[in-house]
């Protein structure tokens, strides 16, 4: 178990010494990075970890880099994973460990990476909330118009299952199914509570998972019979594409094989 980080006399680093920018590729979303903190006079030896966090969100990433230093080319780090990747913040500390308790020498928080993406989302287009006294390990409900994805409350699982450190198997297995009744959601739906976040899902779908782009125009010209069975044929290509892209059949895979189950 680690032992309580120590505070005292850290550093603040200026945010002159990181270059960091998130870029889209394709249907895959990256962070590079590059830094320099050798004129703060650390000790080599001593750690550097990043944490890669979306603000009101639960979407956090965290990642050991390479010491004091990284220079030209950068560090690439894939957020493909990631809801609102080109929301993230980060948040980096030198850590010297050498001595026993974990010590923060340097920190910077809430540094902000640059982006040519542009989004008006400053937050999750999926809302995580506990439960209160649920059941079921999770449940998507539609609250005003939003998508919300709730995990219930019961022996800390709220806690516990949306952290990616502590069960990062929940969100490969869960995630596709969940796009898949949002989908099927939009779909069905001849008004929107909240046509700003149904809007936001339309476009998530045509522009990143396939959906064609006159699908929810054209939808409702089917007779009820054709039109079911499109939107659910479509939700199943929506959720195998989910899938692929976040690659969660190979995660499962590899968490199965790192436990040796």
């Amino acid at each position: 178990m680690l032992k309580s980080l120590n505070y005292t006399n850290r550093l603040e680093i200026p945010s002159s010494l990181i270059e960091a920018k998130i870029e889209k590729i394709g249907s895959e979303w990256q962070l590079n990075i590059l830094y320099d903190f050798k004129s703060l006079e650390l000790d080599p030896n001593w750690s550097v970890v990043m944490d890669i966090f979306v603000p009101g969100t639960t979407e956090s990433r965290r990642y050991s880099l390479a010491g004091i230093a990284i220079t030209e080319p950068g560090k690439l780090f894939d957020l493909s994973d990631m809801i609102n990747p080109a929301d993230s913040k980060l948040r980096i500390k030198v850590v010297d460990s050498s001595g026993g308790p974990r010590i923060i020498k340097a920190q910077i928080d809430d540094y902000v990476p640059i982006s040519d993406v542009s989004n008006d989302n400053s937050r999750s287009l999926l809302p995580i909330k506990p439960g209160i006294g649920m059941i079921s390990p999770w449940s998507l409900k539609f609250v005003k118009g939003v998508p919300t994805l709730y995990i219930t409350d019961k022996g800390d699982l709220y806690n516990s299952l949306r952290s990616k450190v502590k069960a990062a198997w929940f969100y490969p297995v869960i995630m596709h199914d969940v796009f898949r009744q949002i989908f099927e959601w939009l779909s069905l739906l001849d008004g929107y509570e909240n046509e700003k976040v149904a809007e936001k899902w339309k476009k998530l779908f045509i522009e990143i998972y396939g959906c064609p782009g006159d699908f929810f125009e054209t939808i409702n010209d089917k007779d009820d019979i054709e039109k079911l069975e499109e939107i659910l044929s479509q939700g199943r290509l929506i959720s195998d594409e989910v899938s692929r892209q976040k690659m969660h059949v190979e995660k499962i895979i590899s968490l199965l094989e790192k436990d040796g189950d």
